[in-house]
């Protein structure tokens, strides 16, 4: 997750620095260079949910009721608290993007586009659980030819949103379902650390390239392969690494909630230009002390704030959460050939 704050620090709409600094100032290869660092981050999210959840036959429904209700709990608080201290102004249209974020401006893409990948789930799982080995490396070569290689080098690809919609994500999960299954992670970590770093030094050369061409980067695309390569390899990293701390474990449930509370749309504004004053640090010397001091603090602040909000989540769920599963007793679970009824099965 602070990969994802990293990203947001730097993004045009939030911190600015991608859209204010310009070469030959040293900045601007810091910039590129730690974006090309961290746009992985979105990716190594995809590949764990893949990883973990490839051998799963269903989903429940209130996984994602819980979801959307927190994505509104966050949004609606803090559109109000943003109203009354006089950060942004009275607007019934605002508040309809506020609360219906997936209808408008891409708002919140990323957890439109994963509660679509859970959803989807079950149903790729029997697709990609029926393949054998041969077969579901074929299929995944398929899918990075057309999807990653093609639109990464070459014009006129089948379909290029840069990684912002399903078709990256259901690769993504792919890939961690391979890696689950039947990849040995039997080299060093020194390796896949090092084919990160390559990775990522590879999309930083592409992107300085890119701006001198086009006057902006175009290689920060989620499908772009060496963001691609370079998700694999950190995801493998981590995966070599045996972390048993229960604190570290216990802030990594939170990371969902940082992530909706550093870049709430309405307090972008109140986060980014007034308390951090990103603006001030674009061509100081200091500019890589500040974003990474930034950093740290939006994660400090944000994961005590979670903690409050899931506190008073479970109670929430205490009282109601029985009524709503009583709505929703049922899970998507699709039909395979071992099953014998076309019902939809209550949770195991």
């Amino acid at each position: 997750m602070a990969m994802i704050i990293g990203l947001h620090y730097f993004n045009g709409n939030m911190g600015g620095a991608l859209g204010q600094v310009k070469p030959p100032h040293y900045n601007f290869y810091i910039t590129y260079l730690l974006e090309s660092a961290f746009i992985v981050g979105v990716n190594c999210f995809v590949l764990i949910t893949g990883y973990f959840m490839i051998e799963k036959k269903s989903m429940s429904m209130n996984r994602v009721i819980e979801l959307l209700i927190m994505m509104l709990f966050y949004a609606l608080v803090f559109y109000l608290f943003a109203l009354s201290i006089g950060l942004i102004q009275w607007n019934p249209k605002e508040l309809l993007k506020t609360m219906m974020p997936f209808f408008h401006d891409n708002r919140r893409w990323f957890i439109k586009t994963y509660i679509i990948l859970y959803m989807l789930s079950p149903f790729l799982n029997i697709i990609i659980n029926t393949l054998d080995r041969k077969n579901y490396k074929i299929l995944l070569c398929i899918l990075l030819i057309l999807f990653t290689i093609w639109p990464s080098f070459f014009p006129g690809a089948p379909s290029n949103d840069y990684g912002y919609g399903i078709i990256t994500f259901v690769i993504l999960y792919a890939i961690g379902g391979w890696l689950r299954k039947y990849y040995h992670a039997d080299s060093s970590k020194s390796f896949y650390l090092a084919g990160y770093i390559i990775s990522a030094l590879l999309t930083f050369s592409s992107s300085v390239i890119s701006y001198s061409i086009f006057g902006i980067s175009k290689v920060w695309g989620y499908n772009y392969i060496f963001n691609m390569t370079g998700g694999v390899c950190l995801f493998l990293f981590f995966s070599k690494l045996k972390i048993d701390s229960r604190a570290v474990n216990y802030i990594a449930k939170f990371s969902l909630g940082v992530f909706l509370i550093h870049s709430d749309f309405s307090l972008k504004t109140l986060i980014n230009n007034i308390i951090l004053r990103c603006q001030d640090f674009y061509y100081s010397p200091f500019f890589i002390l500040h974003a990474l001091g930034s950093i740290i603090a939006l994660y400090a602040v944000s994961v005590p704030i979670d903690i409050g909000r899931n506190f008073l989540f479970e109670r929430f769920w205490r009282i109601i959460g029985g009524k709503i599963k009583n709505t929703f007793p049922a899970i998507w679970r699709p039909v395979d050939a071992s099953m014998r009824d076309d019902s939809l099965h209550p949770e195991s």
